[in-house]
């Protein structure tokens, strides 16, 4: 199998190889330019190496001399470095050039679920049906050179793997589609005793199949079309807990305040406190009644702490000694024995305490509440002096 040089190498030089070629990216150049000026590396001159499809779990040395595909997965897709409206864009133009050869099927097959053959973010679900197409018209075609191989693909772990072993994208892919890929051991069933050339065929060209695979899909993974014919569903995953505001919104254009009521009411009789206070804060951007929510539940409802800050923060303006009080819990919960980094962001939600009842003019409140905070954890000794670093005078 032939490589573009830039994949080829330890992870620091295949790294900086990615970084060039996604700057390249951005700038508008294409996939296929960059790879064409690139050398080619052939892998059967270097026996020893390995094709990279995933990254979890490593612990192959970071020298060895591989061929590290999932690299360029992994940059493409990170948000930090690249937009996703623009790899969004950059796959679609990418897709079926990757798909012609071995190592750009490689690419296609590698990285977390779905990154190559879903466009970003997640939610809502958005297919890319030319990668669908892309991915099982590579894998096809290129069978016999991916599986010429042998046990030269790396996935994480000790060990190197098959292709099929490495459980590439196809096999979501055909999931999708209907086909069942998996055997009874831990690998994809070879692809060509499950499609061929029509499968191809019908998701590039047959808008009725392909739609319905989109809309089965997206209620599976609970982002339906927000269309008039989808109320029903939409409005038991509003009742589930979802905290999707189209969702939510959709809801109430279609059922009106009684309807989005109505749902809520659902959630508060199956006792869903979580999920309801969610709904509340991410769905409606209600925080008053989150806030309500939470003050009501909490002391019966741990589930419900994800949310103090967020709480303390809103309770502020109006009632200082219950944000405080908060804050001090939070300070608490945040302490793991031994970890200074628990113990700094436990200092850090002490100054957001301090702030409150130094602006509420309770200045006695907050040196009592430091007090009790530092009694109760003296012997740990790291604590102590991250306290008086941040509170010389009070502590």
């Amino acid at each position: 199998m032939l490589v573009p040089s830039f994949l080829f190498g330890n992870a620091r030089a295949v790294r900086a190889n990615v970084k060039k070629v996604l700057t390249r990216l951005r700038r508008g150049a294409t996939l296929e330019e960059i790879c064409e000026e690139s050398n080619q590396i052939d892998l059967a001159d270097h026996p020893g190496s390995l094709v990279w499809l995933d990254s979890t779990r490593v612990l192959r040395e970071a020298d060895a001399q591989d061929c590290r595909a999932i690299l360029l997965t992994n940059g493409l897709f990170d948000s930090a470095s690249i937009p996703f409206e623009q790899s969004n864009a950059i796959r679609e133009r990418s897709v079926d050039y990757l798909s012609r050869t071995p190592w750009g099927t490689v690419v296609l097959n590698s990285g977390q679920a779905g990154v190559w053959y879903t466009a970003l973010p997640l939610r809502p679900l958005r297919p890319c049906r030319a990668a669908y197409v892309a991915i099982v018209r590579g894998t096809l075609e290129h069978w016999a050179a991916l599986t010429g191989l042998g046990h030269r693909y790396y996935s994480g772990g000790y060990g190197a793997k098959a292709f099929s072993e490495t459980l590439p994208a196809y096999g979501g892919v055909l999931a999708h589609c209907g086909l069942e890929p998996r055997t009874g051991n831990v690998a994809w069933q070879d692809i060509r005793l499950l499609a061929d050339a029509s499968l191809v065929q019908r998701l590039e060209f047959d808008d009725p199949f392909w739609n319905g695979l989109v809309r089965k899909m997206r209620s599976e993974f609970g982002t339906p079309e927000l269309v008039p014919d989808n109320l029903a569903e939409i409005t038991g995953l509003c009742e589930s807990g979802s905290w999707d505001a189209e969702q939510w919104e959709f809801l109430r254009a279609q059922s009106g305040a009684e309807g989005l009521e109505r749902a809520l009411d659902t959630l508060a009789k199956a006792g869903k406190w979580s999920a309801l206070l969610g709904v509340f804060v991410h769905a409606l951007h209600d925080v008053e009644r989150a806030t309500k929510l939470y003050l009501e539940h909490e002391g019966t409802c741990p589930a419900l702490h994800w949310a103090d800050d967020l709480v303390a923060r809103h309770l502020a303006t109006r009632d200082a000694t219950r944000a405080a009080a908060i804050f001090f819990q939070v300070a608490e919960r945040q302490l793991v024995r031994g970890k200074k980094n628990s113990y700094a962001a436990s200092v850090a939600t002490l100054k957001e305490a301090k702030a409150v009842l130094l602006g509420a003019d309770q200045a006695a409140a907050w040196k009592a509440g430091l007090d009790r905070f530092a009694a109760a954890n003296r012997r740990r000794a790291m604590l102590m002096t991250l306290l008086n670093e941040a509170f010389p005078i009070e502590s």
